[in-house]
């Protein structure tokens, strides 16, 4: 995640979480159908949307990659069918580190607490977004750590 930052990932405008899952599952690096089984299956276990923020939340911990990331669906036209604005999905792997997991906490943790940094990802200029996600990182290792 420290060299790709958070993909951008342009998709219809049906929120679906199926069809959104595999199109996240697919841009991601690893083992497709084990990241969308998982993503799927945590799903499954409760859906995480902040409507008045207007995104959701995929991820998952999941066998299907050895490495972090993080994506943004982004639905053409900038908004989904049922008004929200984006979905952010975040995997980790399952053999991961605690640096790893405080990591990807503080990407959702900023997306949901951060009208900033949560505004320049779901529509900002990718320049913006990628230096949005630079300095969380970077932050974060001057601080996580």
């Amino acid at each position: 995640m420290l060299q790709t930052g958070i993909v951008r990932i342009p998709t219809g405008t049906v929120y679906d979480p199926a069809v959104l899952i595999h199109e996240a599952a697919r841009s991601l690096q690893g083992d497709t159908e084990i990241l969308e089984q998982d993503l799927w299956r945590r799903e499954q276990l409760g859906a995480v949307r902040a409507p008045e923020e207007g995104f959701a939340l995929f991820h998952a911990r999941t066998g299907g990659t050895a490495r972090i990331q993080a994506a943004i669906l982004l639905p053409a036209g900038g908004q989904y069918d049922n008004g929200l604005r984006g979905v952010l999905v975040t995997v980790l792997p399952a053999d991961h580190t605690p640096p790893m997991q405080q990591l990807l906490a503080q990407v959702n943790r900023q997306m949901g607490q951060d009208a900033g940094f949560r505004q320049v990802l779901l529509s900002g200029p990718a320049q913006a977004a990628r230096e949005a996600t630079d300095r969380l990182l970077a932050d974060f290792l001057r601080h996580g750590l």
